[in-house]
């Protein structure tokens, strides 16, 4: 574990889990495949919502989007795992995300959403 990096732990109700097998996450550690299925499966109620209309605030983008977006910007700066399919409809609204002001997010530096 690098110096810096700040100490984790297990604590129940928690979405992601970080431990030392299955996908490479930032700083050496890993995301488990059950973590990982927890974090989707968090983002259920999100689905339907993305699938009537392109953001969670409507027709354009509000604070809701912008606070979720913050947890996938900070996740693709910080690790290369894939947390999301092409086909999820989380995934197009996140793309959609990286596109608003000329792709300022996009361009952000951090690994790519999909390797």
């Amino acid at each position: 574990r690098a110096p810096f990096a700040p100490p984790l732990s297990v604590q129940p109700g928690h979405v992601l889990i970080v431990n030392q097998q299955n996908t490479q996450f930032g700083f050496g550690y890993t995301c488990s495949r059950a973590a990982l299925a927890a974090l989707r499966g968090a983002l259920e109620p999100a689905r339907p919502v993305l699938v009537e209309r392109p953001f969670f605030s409507g027709r354009g983008p509000g604070f809701p989007d912008y606070i979720l977006f913050g947890a996938f910007q900070w996740a693709r700066a910080v690790s290369p795992i894939r947390l999301l399919e092409p086909d999820d409809p989380v995934y197009a609204w996140r793309e959609r995300v990286m596109d608003l002001f000329g792709g300022y997010a996009r361009n952000a530096k951090g690994y790519p959403v999909w390797v």
